[in-house]
């Protein structure tokens, strides 16, 4: 069980697995995932393929072998932890105070003077304003950061927090894609892994669709303006862009394409209505509609436009027996016809990505104590500095002894030690 134990403990077994991964990590980059064993056949030859299916190869990130590779991993970072901790909390939680006088005595970093009795007020009020704490007439301490030595211990905390996240996404969330045509709702999606539906547990619909040309034609942007309903009642509305997404109950939609359709949306507004009264239709092109209610016949008739943009259209309307009528429209532009005005666009379907993963928050958060931990670990250290003074038998005079350590940076301590010992000993010369 101890030599277990030390195993589990192992820096050479967390550098091997992070050599691993990292590894592993650059040859799923290079072999495209979730793709269909008819991919790997064609792109590598069958054999191949098979031997990619048998190690998980398409899936490497969910693979039983990946998994067990970041699970032994989690646990070589816990059991190097509670190996190395207690010691390291010894040390921290130690009073300077009590450090004994021959390992002072020892330390690296050392400076000696004398000192006669007429000096010592001078040279106690000068350690007193560099933050050092009399323990008694002889010995005063200054140390600083001793938390620092927290730092891997933060990092390796981090690391575990960060695969707790990913986990938690792994097991709950999902990623999916929904094509969803102006005025329609859903109420699922279609996996990206597997096309397999998944519900959402609310209604999405998407209320209109509206995009933005470059003067030759090409699309600039669009936008699309969504609803959520629960229970068939909206609770939330909103517009989502490029990099400009929408999020409800965890689940953020994302705008990602947009598909145009042959049909056409015919909006008919009734003049002086306080409410703005709408009726809109969709209508196939070159299809003749009716609308029942108000006796009118509709239909467009052509459409022109520059690259993928629709400019003008012609729309034909008839009420009841009177003489049809042909209007000639700029997209979006209205016209008079009897009590309403009249406006016509194209149809479209927005592209949703949809994704979901709970842990998203922990992964962040995991980041965040990451950045944090290197800055302790690599920026900070645990500074410790003794003035001792001991009476000589040299007219009851005194020996002021200047020692420190440091367990990190240990250049950028002794340059901070040689400025300390230059300014005691200009006191000194006074």
């Amino acid at each position: 069980m101890w030599h277990l134990w030390k195993f589990l403990a192992s820096v050479r077994l967390a550098i091997f697995l992070l050599a691993a991964l990292a590894l592993i990590s650059v040859i799923g980059t290079i072999i495209p995932q979730h793709q269909s064993p008819a991919f790997y056949a064609g792109r590598y030859s069958p054999s191949v393929a098979a031997f990619f299916q048998a190690l998980d190869i398409p899936s490497m990130y969910g693979s039983w072998w990946f998994v067990a590779m970041l699970a032994l991993l989690a646990l070589n970072l816990i059991v190097c932890s509670l190996d190395r901790l207690p010691r390291v909390w010894q040390i921290i939680g130690a009073d300077p105070a009590a450090m004994p006088v021959e390992r002072i005595k020892k330390m690296p970093e050392r400076a000696s003077w004398p000192v006669s009795k007429a000096s010592l007020p001078a040279v106690k009020t000068l350690l007193a304003a560099r933050g050092f704490t009399a323990v008694n007439d002889r010995l005063f301490v200054k140390a600083q950061g001793a938390w620092s030595r927290l730092g891997a211990y933060i990092v390796h905390l981090s690391i575990l927090i960060i695969f707790a996240g990913a986990l938690l996404g792994q097991r709950y969330g999902f990623k999916g894609n929904l094509t969803l045509p102006e005025g329609e709702a859903s109420d699922a999606i279609f996996l990206s892994q597997n096309s397999a539906r998944q519900p959402l547990g609310f209604t999405l619909r998407c209320d209109s669709f509206t995009i933005a040309y470059y003067d030759n034609g090409m699309p600039k942007e669009y936008l699309s303006r969504l609803t959520i309903l629960e229970d068939g009642k909206p609770v939330l509305s909103g517009g989502i862009a490029v990099n400009h997404p929408l999020r409800y109950k965890g689940i953020t939609f994302y705008q990602a394409s947009y598909q145009p359709y042959e049909d056409f949306i015919v909006e008919f507004t009734k003049n002086g209505s306080p409410q703005g009264e709408r009726h809109a239709f969709t209508v196939p092109f070159q299809k003749q509609e009716e609308w029942p209610g108000e006796g009118v016949s509709f239909g467009v008739l052509s459409a022109e436009g520059q690259g993928q943009r629709l400019e003008r259209l012609k729309l034909w309307l008839k009420k009841g027996e009177d003489e049809p009528r042909v209007l000639s429209l700029a997209v979006g532009e209205e016209a008079d016809f009897g009590l309403y005005k009249v406006r016509v666009r194209q149809l479209y379907a927005t592209g949703l990505q949809v994704a979901k993963d709970p842990g998203v928050p922990l992964v962040y958060l995991g980041c965040g104590l990451l950045i944090f931990g290197l800055y302790v670990a690599f920026f900070l250290a645990h500074r410790r500095v003794f003035a001792l003074l001991e009476e000589t038998e040299v007219d009851n005079n005194y020996g002021l002894l200047l020692a420190g350590t440091a367990n990190k940076n240990r250049f950028g301590f002794a340059k901070n030690f040689a400025a300390l010992k230059d300014e005691i000993e200009k006191k000194l010369a006074v």
